[in-house]
């Protein structure tokens, strides 16, 4: 995920703008906390995130694409039949645990694991998903580039699908710091997704990633 010091050097570039929500505002917004440089950066607008990503190369993952780093395919999971069902979360089918992931854990103290915010990005190697990617569940929620359709799937090409042409809403993943078991565990699946319009600002559970082509 992108950090808050990641965004400060693209913000001191000028390539960024300053996240629309800071901590002087919300103390769960991480940009401004002196203490924060290697958590995760929120409040920002899913426009924002796509300046960042273009910034460095990049771009928004698909959600698809996002998906497909969470669960992965076949044979990633020993002892996962997934031909009859994709695991669960992106380490597999256990239960979620502060181990796992930065969540709402009544018996660790609440929201956080009970630190009552985010992660630094990178804490929790158990969780990470067969590709080795870290918090894809938990911590915060992430945008990805797809607009929202709810009937999208049922007609979407079945390699690759780029996500709808347009929309009102874009899809963030992945669940956040104060979701989880057991009123909230489905927020942390890897299938669950939500939306909101763009521009929305009060973003203190969404951060982002950016992906690049691969070339030979």
């Amino acid at each position: 995920m992108v950090t808050v010091n990641a965004w400060t050097k693209c913000v001191n570039a000028g390539a960024c703008t300053t996240p629309s929500r800071t901590t002087k505002i919300d103390q769960r917004y991480n940009y401004g906390h002196s203490k924060r440089h290697a958590h995760p950066v929120n409040g920002v607008t899913w426009y924002q995130a796509r300046i960042y990503c273009k910034s460095i190369g990049g771009r928004l993952p698909t959600e698809a694409e996002w998906e497909h780093a969470a669960r992965g395919s076949c044979g990633h999971y020993p002892g996962v039949d997934c031909k009859k069902a994709m695991p669960i979360y992106p380490w597999g089918n256990a239960a979620p645990t502060c181990k796992l992931a930065a969540m709402d854990d009544k018996s660790a103290g609440g929201d956080g694991c009970g630190t009552k915010q985010s992660s630094p990005v990178g804490q929790r190697p158990a969780g990470a998903s067969k590709f080795g990617i870290y918090d894809l569940s938990g911590n915060l929620y992430e945008w990805v580039n797809d607009w929202y359709s709810e009937k999208y799937y049922a007609v979407s090409p079945k390699n690759d699908p780029p996500g709808p042409s347009g929309g009102s809403k874009k899809i963030y993943r992945g669940g956040a710091y104060y979701v989880g078991p057991p009123t909230d565990g489905h927020f942390l699946r890897s299938s669950s997704r939500k939306s909101l319009s763009p521009t929305t600002t009060n973003l203190y559970g969404i951060g982002f990633r950016c992906v690049r082509e691969v070339t030979d």
